[in-house]
């Protein structure tokens, strides 16, 4: 998979559980559901939160070392002697 349009997926996918968050409260708040299924689903909820945030802080990274890696692609190492230095391609 990309990188850049996974992250996108899960951004959205953020997005959609902070909504269901929202929904719960307000469930929770006018008493349609019991308190302990609105701590529980809560509960899960933040799970599901802590990994979708390490997940699209894995593919930020992950964007950042390919755009680190296409610039610096245009590098290559070259020694002579003892000395080394970078040269363009």
């Amino acid at each position: 998979r990309r990188p850049k349009p996974y992250l996108n997926h899960v951004h959205i996918a953020l997005g959609s559980l902070a909504e269901w968050i929202t929904y719960l409260v307000i469930a929770d708040r006018l008493g349609y559901i019991t308190r302990d299924l609105f701590e529980s689903e809560k509960r899960e909820a933040d799970r599901l939160g802590q990994m979708l945030h390490a997940l699209a802080r894995s593919l930020e990274y992950r964007l950042e070392r390919l755009k680190l890696g296409v610039a610096l692609g245009a590098l290559s190492l070259c020694t002579i002697g003892t000395g080394a230095f970078l040269a363009l391609r």
